[in-house]
C-alpha cells in the first residue's frame, strides 16, 4: 500500500487540503510540482477506489494541489463531461486507425487492422445511433414486504 489514509470520514463536498495531502504524499507541491501533481492523480485515485470499497460511491478527484471529494451534482456534471471527451477521443483514433496504410503489412497485421477498424466503426455507430434523451424512471421494488398485522 503506497499511502495510508483513513477515508471513513470522507463524506460528498470535502476537501483534502494542500498542506495535508503533501503531508501524505511525502514532499512539498513547490518544490518537485511535476511529481507532486503525479501523486496526487494517484492520490485521489486511492482514495476513490478506498471509499467504493466501504461502500461509499463518490467521485474523488486532484484539483490545484487538493484533493475533492465531489458532491453528487459536481460528480454529474464532472462525470458526463469526460464521458463526453472520451467519445471525442474515440473519434479521433478511428480516423487516424482509418489513415494508416497498410501497404506493409502482412496477411496477418491486414486482418487485425481491418477488425479493429469494424469494431471502432461499429461503436461509434451504435453511439452516434443512440438516442440522445435517456428516461429515468425511478426504482419501483417488486420485492414482497412483510405483513407485521
Amino acid at each position: 500500500m503506497k499511502f495510508k489514509v483513513d477515508v471513513s470520514g470522507l463524506e460528498a463536498g470535502d476537501i483534502i487540503e494542500q498542506p495535508i495531502c503533501e503531508t501524505i504524499i511525502g514532499f512539498d507541491r513547490s518544490t518537485k510540482m511535476y511529481e507532486f501533481n503525479f501523486e496526487l492523480m494517484q492520490l485521489a485515485e486511492y482514495v476513490q477506489s478506498q471509499l467504493w470499497k466501504i461502500g461509499k460511491q463518490l467521485t474523488v478527484v486532484s484539483h490545484k494541489g487538493s484533493i475533492r471529494v465531489l458532491t453528487h451534482a459536481e460528480a454529474s456534471e464532472y462525470n458526463a463531461s469526460r464521458f463526453d471527451n472520451a467519445i471525442k477521443k474515440m473519434r479521433k483514433c478511428h480516423k487516424r486507425l482509418v489513415a494508416v496504410n497498410t501497404g506493409g503489412f502482412d496477411q496477418e497485421s491486414k486482418n487485425a487492422h481491418s477488425s479493429s477498424l469494424v469494431k471502432t466503426s461499429r461503436i461509434l455507430t451504435a453511439i452516434k445511433s443512440t438516442r440522445t434523451e435517456v428516461v429515468m424512471e425511478p426504482h419501483v421494488s417488486i420485492v414482497p414486504k412483510m405483513s407485521l398485522s
